[in-house]
């Protein structure tokens, strides 16, 4: 008789990691589209998975392009679970609800080059005028160090919590 490997993605109710979906997080392979497929799972499930979150593991976690985390908890083990930001973009971006919590983005900025224009993090729902106001962001334990322009932004959102949110180093503005 075979064995099936069980993953958390096969039981309800369980927290979905970004291992399951193909991580590495050892900070040189690129976990970019591992990260997105498990957020990904999460908002799109079809009723029959009500997961807990997105989890990373303690690691290093590389990625090169954009996560969009709208209507995802994504949530790891703080200090210990590093995004390590490797090119110029919006590391984590959301025009609707989100909750990030327990973990560092390290955007690599050296400290020389101008701004560039791109939060690391950044939620925002259409032009951020009054009426377009959506969702809720949610942001507890959240590092961001070294962001190649504003730390966090939050734009046209109706309600907001930062709890023990930290930015250090942003080339810009810290939120």
């Amino acid at each position: 008789m075979a064995l099936t490997k069980v993953h958390n993605r096969m039981v309800s109710g369980a927290v979905i990691s970004v291992i399951d979906y193909g991580a590495v997080g050892n900070g040189s392979t690129d976990d970019t589209a591992a990260i997105q497929a498990a957020i990904d799972a999460v908002a799109n499930f079809d009723g029959s998975l009500e997961a807990a979150g997105v989890y990373l593991p303690i690691g290093t976690y590389r990625v090169t392009a954009q996560i969009n985390v709208t209507g995802a908890k994504l949530f790891g083990e703080g200090i210990k679970s590093v995004i390590l930001q490797d090119g110029d973009f919006t590391v984590l971006f959301s025009d609707e609800t989100c909750h990030l919590e327990g973990f560092i983005i390290n955007g690599q900025w050296n400290g020389v080059d101008a701004a560039t224009g791109n939060p690391t993090i950044l939620h925002k729902k259409g032009s951020g005028t009054y009426g377009t106001w959506t969702g809720q962001v949610h942001y507890k334990d959240v590092y961001v160090k070294n962001s190649r322009d504003t730390g966090i932004s939050v734009n046209a959102c109706g309600y907001s919590t930062l709890y023990n949110v930290t930015v250090r180093a942003a080339a810009a503005n810290g939120l």
